[in-house]
């Protein structure tokens, strides 16, 4: 099912050791095929099949909390789109 998703992913770590870790994480999403994306100040926009979207969350949360050992907070908003009709990235 089609699906736009924005992930924002805040590691509670020092602001010094914050950009590498959401780096890691950024460089995950460009990685993965078959999805458009864009990077925003405050948070990543994903389009792509909603199954594949929700993997990357899982698996964006998981770098980070491995690349800061600590908490990690994620904002994630979701727009399913049945009919492949709503708002999309250009």
């Amino acid at each position: 099912m089609p699906a736009t998703v924005s992930l924002q992913v805040l590691p509670w770590v020092p602001m010094e050791d914050l950009y590498p870790v959401v780096d890691e994480v950024l460089a995950y999403i460009a990685s993965v095929k078959d999805i458009k994306y864009e990077v925003g100040a405050f948070e990543t926009v994903m389009e792509g099949d909603f199954s594949v979207l929700m993997d990357i969350v899982r698996e964006a949360v998981r770098i980070a909390w491995a690349a800061c050992g600590q908490e990690v907070f994620a904002v994630v908003k979701i727009m399913l789109k049945p009919e492949g009709i709503g708002c999309s990235i250009a």
